[in-house]
């Protein structure tokens, strides 16, 4: 797609233990390990009932939250506002994260506040673009990746976390899509 879309891409080898739990166009969870993997591209402004579908997206991400309480939780992807701003869809995220113990791995580790999305001909830039995570012990890395290469007109975001390979908690069976066969 042109414009938005969310993919979650896992190497061959963590496959036997991933599990897709939920896949729709605005979000995507999976689990790895003890970890729940969730990719998200929010509405931007000016889309009609921007807070219904940010709200509707964050309901379907706090049930799973709530199903998987074992996982540590890590969320990225284009949240399509500034959750430093006053809009009412950085309220939406902001109490979200409250509500679930989700922090900003770009404030955990003291990163300083960089545009992820640059418009060089208008000039523009802002920061939409996040990771955030339950436990910020597991995070040892956080950037804004900005090599030269890239050709879209946002920067990429990267997170390194520590991940224990826990036997017990791997996924077994066929990967289930609850919702994309709607």
């Amino acid at each position: 797609r042109p414009f938005g879309g969310v993919i979650v891409m896992v190497m061959n080898d963590l496959q036997k233990f991933t599990r897709t739990l939920y896949s729709s166009e605005r979000c995507v969870i999976v689990k790895v390990f003890n970890y729940l993997l969730i990719n998200v591209y929010l509405p931007c402004a000016g889309t009609v009932d921007r807070s219904l579908i940010i709200d509707d997206v964050l309901n379907d991400i706090s049930n799973y939250l709530a199903q998987n309480s074992e996982c540590t939780i890590l969320i990225g992807g284009d949240f399509n506002c500034d959750l430093d701003g006053i809009a009412d869809a950085a309220k939406l995220i902001n109490d979200f994260a409250s509500e679930n113990a989700v922090e900003r791995c770009d404030k955990l580790t003291g990163c300083q506040k960089i545009n992820t999305y640059v418009n060089t001909a208008l000039n523009c830039g802002s920061c939409i673009d996040y990771f955030l995570v339950s436990d910020r012990s597991k995070v040892v890395k956080f950037d804004v990746l900005d090599d030269g290469s890239n050709l879209s007109d946002h920067l990429p975001i990267a997170v390194e976390c520590h991940c224990d390979k826990v036997a017990n908690n791997f996924c077994e069976g066929t990967p289930r899509n609850d919702k994309s066969q709607q």
